[in-house]
């Protein structure tokens, strides 16, 4: 199974470009400025804010498009994991191992090695369009 923290760049480029071609100009530059603008003051206004929080949300479920980006990256890796496993082919794989990951991580506060992966992706790939103001990174 291929180490799923190499996908971390690619991910975050696909996520960028398609919040890019989502938003208008006037609108990411908005998202852009909110973002720095929690970062900068780390939580002074609203305690939920910094890091962890994007304002693309302001504008599209950016939520949901990152799942269907890391989706289309891990389906072939986890249907071929249960192969590996002794199981039947499963063209749904990725989508149990995703929610699984998301309710035990961030619902359940609860970390795995089958897991953490997943989300940490999500995490990494996030933060590094957010720092990159949604720009290819190289």
């Amino acid at each position: 199974m291929k180490n799923i923290s190499e996908l971390t760049t690619a991910v975050a480029n696909e996520f960028s470009t398609t919040i890019r071609e989502w938003l208008t100009p006037d609108e990411l530059a908005e998202v852009i400025r909110l973002n720095a603008e929690d970062v900068s003051t780390q939580g002074r206004h609203n305690p939920n804010y910094g890091i962890s929080i994007c304002h693309t949300h302001d504008y599209c479920d950016a939520g949901m498009l990152m799942f269907e980006i890391i989706d289309r990256h891990l389906a072939k890796q986890y249907e071929q994991k249960n192969l590996d496993q002794g199981g039947l082919p499963d063209d749904d794989a990725e989508y149990s191992a995703f929610w699984l990951a998301w309710n035990d991580e961030a619902t359940r506060k609860i970390q795995s090695p089958e897991t953490t992966p997943i989300m940490t992706l999500w995490n990494d790939a996030w933060t590094m369009a957010k720092s990159n103001e949604f720009k290819e990174v190289k």
